[in-house]
């Protein structure tokens, strides 16, 4: 969704060939006063520490509040009208930065150069101030159980324990040289349910909240009229131990926690790696959901000006990133960035069969052109006589590609033409199990250069574990097409088209009405056996040409989750001749 451009607001143009940005002075008032503020331009080495960056969740952006910003009016979204007036002083302005007034959304040029910097803007802060939203669900209790329980003195402490206390603040660990925290558990239900609650916010499920609050040099929450200091919410949040939390994965602030800590000592995860770790993050724009994590990863330090464009698409950015990391393991690269992406397999190969040479002549930025020539180069190997040779060759090795291939090809575009296929595909990655939560039945799914592709539903007999006694096979029910012709249609019609609607969850209730109008509600609510019979019936459609069968995890995942509520549980990556590698962290 395009963000609104400003009726009556004129940005002047910064200067991209420095570190300029823009700083909002919030100015003092009533609490019931109307929202004046004043837009400078500045430079960030000159105000380091000068200022406060603010943390929120943007929400609808097609709802708008109206403030007043050097004197003109400016629409901002309800959840920042509300953080603005939480944070204000009545005394004194506060100096901010705050991302949807700082930067001019509609120019693409300008917001190309300050996300980029956005890990910059959040290290000189003085202070972030992570707004999670108004007062509700009784959250008052967090923060008065908060305001009376300090950490109390606990000898028997695990060394879990420790090595999370160990990455606090000093000014956090030194009241009275006392601090040791205890697991505790909190009988109060209303309590158990308020923090349950706290912690299940949107704010953080936000992409762009690692970045703020990991590379932050101090962080205040608040929410409604309350606050609370970071290492203090995040002891009990890592600590307490809840039954409601156990292992959610909605729980994200104990790895924010871990996170902060492993960065402070010097430990930076490559971006694959971090794409893994929080693939469950939202964004309003999905391709934030690899610019947020730039800042943090090993191999895009001081490399974020090449690699932020909003100029690419998402099939363009997907392919533009293989080409400038050049990850070894390509397909656990790929299938982790299209589901960053979430990017369909069908719309990979469009991209894929629209590339020309003259793509990369045309006026692109570097990353993009590096993406239409690794297409380009990676589809003439293909095309070479040498190719299938090389193919058998590396199929017969007894590891990866360690040795040089007879024909000289360099490994990476190599290896991106071996990707392609079923057998290099099934070679570099092993395939993947995904469990329907609640059911007896899983999606295999193989990583390929073009996308994790569908290869079909297996169900599980009785209680026993994949693979055990060869009791996982390959689904095949015994239903008609005539029987399940009308439940087939919503799947279908939802994924007819390309782009939006795997994640605008805002266009699925209106086909869902438009699908139940025509055929009846019963229709939007079948059994798993016709879901999966529908996934089945896709997948034997896709056989015949393996290069354009394009149903992938993306589908099945938009399918049974989006349209009929069924999670997907993360697998370990499996082959189905028994063995296995835990590749993936369990979600």
């Amino acid at each position: 969704m395009p963000f609104k451009i400003q009726p009556y607001f004129q940005y002047q143009p910064l200067d991209r060939t420095k570190n300029s940005f823009r700083l909002c002075k919030l100015l003092p008032a009533e609490p019931e006063a109307s929202i004046n503020c004043e837009l400078a331009h500045e430079e960030i080495p000159l105000q380091k520490e000068h200022y406060f960056a603010l943390s929120y969740t943007w929400g609808d952006i097609t709802e708008q509040r109206w403030i007043r910003l050097n004197g003109n009016p400016f629409h901002v979204q309800p959840s920042l009208m509300q953080a603005l007036k939480a944070i204000r002083k009545r005394e004194a302005p506060l100096i901010l930065w705050i991302d949807a007034i700082c930067i001019n959304q509609c120019e693409t040029l300008e917001k190309n150069h300050q996300v980029s910097m956005m890990g910059s803007i959040y290290k000189n802060a003085s202070s972030i101030l992570a707004w999670l939203g108004p007062a509700a669900d009784e959250s008052d209790l967090v923060f008065d159980y908060f305001d009376g329980h300090d950490a109390k003195p606990e000898p028997n402490l695990t060394n879990a324990e420790r090595q999370q206390i160990s990455g606090l603040s000093d000014t956090a660990r030194s009241s009275d040289n006392r601090l040791r925290l205890r697991q505790k558990k909190w009988e109060d239900e209303s309590l158990q349910q308020a923090f349950t609650t706290l912690i299940r916010r949107p704010y953080w499920r936000r992409a762009w909240i690692k970045q703020e609050i990991i590379l932050a040099k101090e962080i205040t929450i608040y929410c409604g009229s309350r606050s609370s200091d970071w290492n203090r919410f995040t002891i009990w949040a890592t600590l307490l131990r809840l039954p409601t939390l156990d292992e959610d994965p909605d729980n994200f602030v104990p790895d924010l926690f871990m996170h902060r800590t492993e960065i402070k000592k010097g430990k930076l995860s490559t971006l694959g790696e971090l794409l893994e770790r929080f693939r469950n993050t939202e964004a309003t724009d999905v391709r934030d959901r690899v610019f947020a994590l730039l800042s943090l990863a090993s191999d895009c330090q001081g490399k974020e000006r090449e690699l932020v464009d909003y100029n690419l698409s998402r099939p363009a950015l997907f392919f533009a990133f293989l080409a400038y990391f050049k990850p070894a393991n390509i397909t656990r690269m790929a299938a982790a960035l299209q589901e960053a992406l979430l990017v369909r397999r069908v719309e990979l190969i469009k991209f894929w069969q629209s590339v020309t040479p003259q793509s990369s002549q045309k006026n692109t930025s570097v990353i993009e052109k590096l993406g239409f020539e690794y297409v380009i180069k990676v589809r003439e190997y293909s095309e070479s006589a040498t190719a299938q040779s090389d193919l058998t060759y590396f199929l017969n090795l007894p590891g990866g590609l360690d040795v040089e291939l007879p024909s000289k090809t360099t490994v990476f575009i190599a290896q991106s033409y071996f990707a392609i296929t079923d057998a290099g595909a099934a070679k570099l990655h092993n395939s993947s199990l995904f469990l329907i939560a609640g059911t007896n039945y899983y999606v295999r799914v193989q990583p390929t250069l073009l996308g994790s592709r569908f290869l079909g539903i297996y169900k599980m007999d009785g209680d026993k574990k994949v693979h055990e006694d060869g009791s996982c096979t390959l689904y095949t029910p015994q239903f008609t097409i005539e029987e399940v012709w009308r439940y087939m249609i919503l799947p279908i019609t939802a994924l007819g088209t390309e782009g939006e609607f795997v994640y605008r969850k805002d266009l699925v209730d209106r086909v869902k009405n438009a699908v139940a109008k025509n055929h009846g509600t019963e229709i939007l609510k079948p059994s798993i056996e016709m879901i999966c019979y529908t996934l089945y019936k896709v997948s034997m459609d896709d056989t015949e040409n393996r290069l354009i069968g394009k149903w992938c995890l993306i589908d099945c995942s938009y399918i049974l989750a989006t349209l009929y509520g069924y999670k997907l549980l993360r697998p370990r990556e499996l082959r189905l001749d028994g063995s296995n590698t835990d590749i993936f962290a369990s979600a």
